[in-house]
């Protein structure tokens, strides 16, 4: 994945994504340092209005990929992990560490396809709802260990991740 080697190169990239048709970057620094990679790198310039907005519907899923009644996966894996070979329309975030999928597959499909990659799934936006991926006991140990520590009284998205706390 392109995204990938690019992140091992020693450029000033601040976000990339690839939409399905084209490999998105945004360059964030010194002023040297972007023009250096934008001059190495090539492609399009978006004016700053643009690029701002683009990255802004990106964080909030406002672009036309995060629209329709279509269920939405998000996967998390290593930017590295080969692209999970299931049918659907992709969006790649973080470089690759994200990944979002409009796919209809069975919600087993998807957790079983994102945990042999060692990474994770939830049905994010469905008419079923949302659903997590089961966690193993000791990450599920460790996640509610860390609950703790930030809400010692339970007080907070009280069953949302998990039934009980």
């Amino acid at each position: 994945m392109q995204m990938n080697r690019w992140a091992g190169q020693n450029w000033p990239i601040s976000a990339a994504c690839f939409d399905g048709e084209a490999v998105r970057i945004r360059l964030s620094g010194a002023e040297t340092a972007i023009a250096a990679a934008q001059l190495k790198l090539g492609g399009d310039i978006l004016p700053d209005n643009e690029a701002a907005s683009f990255w802004a519907d990106v964080r909030e899923q406002r672009l036309g990929f995060f629209q329709g009644e279509t269920t939405l996966w998000r996967l998390s894996l290593a930017s590295a992990t080969a692209q999970p070979n299931l049918p659907g329309t992709w969006f790649i975030d973080w470089g690759g560490a994200l990944r979002w999928l409009k796919s209809d597959q069975p919600v087993e499909t998807i957790f079983q396809a994102a945990h042999v990659r060692g990474g994770y799934a939830c049905r994010f936006r469905s008419p079923l709802g949302g659903e997590f991926q089961p966690l193993s006991k000791g990450l599920w140990q460790l996640h509610r260990n860390i609950k703790l520590a930030f809400d010692p009284h339970g007080i907070f998205n009280v069953g949302r991740l998990y039934e009980g706390w």
